[in-house]
């Protein structure tokens, strides 16, 4: 018997709090806490033993109803899903696949985001005294990188089996812990067994986090780049530096990933969020890769933009009205893209949210507009119509 998913038979991610998930997806209540157990004490608890039940049974556990939704959305099995293409499953229950953000450090205010995952919105909300509870789980709380303890975290657990690791964060190229992490999988002779990816905003590229880049098996960096020029700076904000965010410094950024680490390892790929922001300028974001980005090195650089996922909280596609999003489709469908065709269907799918959330999302967006550089309807005309305030009868 085999079950839906893999991921917690064989896969743990360490939360930037030290919460234990079975895997990014999961929405329910933690494993447990790396600040008062070990990983073996959690990965041999009644909470993982209980979901790995249900799992073996067919039945999908409480907190992975979002996966259950997303394939029931997007009609495909569970037998297609990234775990278990990544990792197959055995009964020995060993540890084989590892996501890492133990750190929110991050230097992006991005539109989708949360102080849960990036100290620069820790800030934000500070300095302009946004309310608490816009976002659903807010945590107002820097989680500061602590390479010297990343050691202790894993001393209780056999590593040896590990064949991918995910860093995410955060931005995982400002957090040393994963400098720290891969130097220790290094010296255990390990790292070369190990296919990393990287999710990453593409605004910084250290040397020496590069250079142990190099000696893993592979890398897969998936860059995640909403718009082109102003739009990603709108986007994915710097409230410190404008220009980080910028996708000529993120094409910049992109050489040095080639220049340092091996083509025979390496891969690159971008992923945009479709989203209320960028819903007009698909088209300007697949075309900037295909004929800016990809023929840099087609060895290396995924051919086309994946536009595979959508934001569904704050600024999500249903908050968009039917016409506008038929529209957006019929335009869309009328490119031939083939790598528009999952989202035209997302497009079409998604029902409209309603006008009095419509009105929180255009209030929760103007609350952080007029904090930006520019306005966004000057950026993208078009989204005029779909940011006004909808009479709510009583």
């Amino acid at each position: 018997m085999t079950p839906i998913c893999t991921a917690p038979f064989h896969g743990i991610l360490i939360e930037t709090d030290k919460t234990v998930k079975p895997c990014c997806a999961w929405q329910g209540d933690p494993l447990g806490n790396l600040k008062f157990q070990n990983i073996n004490e959690i990965r041999n608890g009644e909470k993982l033993k209980n979901i790995q039940k249900e799992m073996l049974l067919g039945k999908w556990p409480t907190g992975c109803k979002a996966c259950e939704h997303s394939e029931k959305l997007n009609n495909i099995s569970s037998k297609n899903s990234l775990f278990d293409k990544i990792i197959p499953y055995s009964e020995n229950n060993k540890l084989t696949q590892l996501e890492f953000n133990s750190s929110n450090l991050c230097n992006l205010v991005c539109s989708g985001c949360s102080p849960s995952w990036s100290s620069s919105w820790v800030n934000f909300q500070n300095k302009h005294k946004l309310l608490h509870g816009v976002h659903r789980k807010p945590e107002w709380i820097l989680h500061s990188p602590k390479p010297q303890s990343v050691k202790n975290l894993f001393d209780s657990i056999d590593l040896s089996n590990l064949i991918h690791i995910t860093l995410k964060g955060g931005e995982p190229f400002l957090n040393n812990d994963n400098i720290e992490l891969l130097d220790m999988l290094d010296s255990m002779g390990i790292l070369g067994n190990i296919d990393l990816l990287i999710t990453t905003n593409g605004c910084f590229a250290p040397s020496k986090f590069l250079n142990l880049l190099n000696k893993a098996k592979s890398v897969a960096i998936m860059i995640s780049i909403d718009g082109i020029g102003e739009l990603n700076q709108y986007i994915r904000f710097d409230p410190i530096n404008l220009e980080s965010s910028h996708t000529d410094n993120i094409k910049n950024n992109i050489f040095k990933f080639i220049q340092n680490i091996s083509r025979t390892r390496l891969h690159i790929n971008m992923f945009p969020t479709v989203q209320v922001h960028n819903a007009w300028n698909l088209k300007e974001i697949s075309d900037w890769w295909t004929n800016e980005i990809m023929p840099i090195n087609k060895q290396v650089i995924y051919q086309e933009a994946r536009f595979v996922y959508h934001m569904e909280y704050p600024f999500g596609l249903q908050h968009l009205s039917d016409a506008t999003r038929f529209k957006l489709a019929d335009y869309y469908e009328s490119l031939n893209y083939t790598n528009l065709k999952h989202i035209i269907t997302v497009f079409r799918k998604i029902e409209y949210i309603g006008d009095d959330l419509h009105n929180q999302m255009v209030n929760y967006h103007n609350s952080i507009d007029i904090h930006k550089f520019k306005r966004f309807i000057d950026i993208v005309p078009n989204a005029k119509k779909e940011l006004i305030l909808f009479p709510i009868s009583k």
